[in-house]
């Protein structure tokens, strides 16, 4: 049987880390949601890669009070 290890994306908001500004995590088995604070925790981002992992729930609204150049969340479960 295939076997695969997830890895929470909230997980990576718990780092601490204020000043991100380019987050491309795709294809990486990633599980969960986006949370609803990732504007708060990541206000600098501007290019967030997500597609192609395993994630799921809404697409946070707060993601649109971020200042994108990129935004790739296709290839998930997302729903909303």
């Amino acid at each position: 049987p295939e076997v695969a290890y997830g890895f929470k994306f909230e997980e990576f908001l718990k780092l601490g880390w204020t000043n991100v500004e380019k987050v491309w995590l795709d294809g990486n088995f990633l599980k969960g949601g986006i949370p609803e604070n990732i504007a708060d925790l990541w206000p600098k981002l501007k290019s967030l890669d997500l597609y192609d992992n395993d994630l799921e729930g809404p697409i946070p609204a707060s993601l649109a009070r971020l200042d994108f150049v990129k935004l790739q969340l296709n290839g998930n479960n997302f729903s909303g």
